[in-house]
């Protein structure tokens, strides 16, 4: 959730669904109406969901891509579980919307978390501390229902062929792929799994971390 203008980057996907403030506002009236009356506005997309800011407070959270629908039903159900636990606040769903009004998929109203991603606004090097405990409290033991991910917290050797790639492009056009950085992805394919499973975020890059004074919030 960022205050500001939008800065999705090239290369998202196109939206599957048309999603705007018209859409929205029926939704809300539909099944929430006492929060329908707040004023409303896109802020931002990004790969998988559409975000607008509802009155000061809140954010509505609509997935923009069928592949995005699974991901925000395990929001809904995980993150009020999770947050208990957490050191940072994290857009817990606040109230849950379902399909409707030709709209097919599941969606949320969520806090409005103040900041600005952290590709925009970088935080101060003191915030190293803040954010290891953020990650210390998210990474426990799952329950054995928990949702596993085919993509991330596996061995590295099942991404060697994507992550190869991209490295291949990189060389061709930069010189940031040096052989140290060779020798340290080798090294990572080798390493075995020396740990118990664990929640952990699927996606933690600049754009899913707010900043605000250079504090992580």
């Amino acid at each position: 959730m960022k205050d500001g203008v939008s800065t999705t980057p090239v290369g998202t996907p196109v939206a599957e669904y048309a999603i705007d403030e018209a859409l929205v506002s029926r939704l809300l009236a539909d099944q929430h109406a006492d929060l329908a009356r707040l004023p409303l506005r896109m802020v931002d997309a990004g790969w998988d969901n559409a975000m607008f800011r509802l009155g000061d407070d809140f954010a509505v959270r609509l997935p923009r891509r069928a592949a995005a629908a699974e991901l925000i039903a395990h929001e809904q159900r995980w993150l009020p579980r999770l947050s208990k636990r957490l050191s940072l606040p994290v857009p817990t769903p606040h109230r849950i919307g379902k399909p409707a009004l030709g709209y097919p998929c599941r969606w949320s109203v969520v806090p409005w978390i103040r900041g600005l991603t952290a590709d925009q606004n970088q935080p101060r090097a003191s915030q190293a501390a803040r954010f290891a405990g953020f990650l210390r409290s998210l990474h426990v033991p799952p329950p054995a229902d928990a949702p596993a991910n085919a993509v991330r917290g596996g061995p590295l050797r099942q991404r060697a062929l994507v992550v190869g790639e991209k490295m291949r492009r990189l060389a061709g056009r930069t010189g940031l792929i040096t052989p140290r950085l060779r020798q340290i992805w080798n090294e990572a394919l080798d390493a075995p799994l020396d740990g118990a499973a664990t929640w952990l975020h699927g996606d933690l890059h600049p754009r899913n971390v707010l900043v605000e004074n250079g504090v992580i919030t």
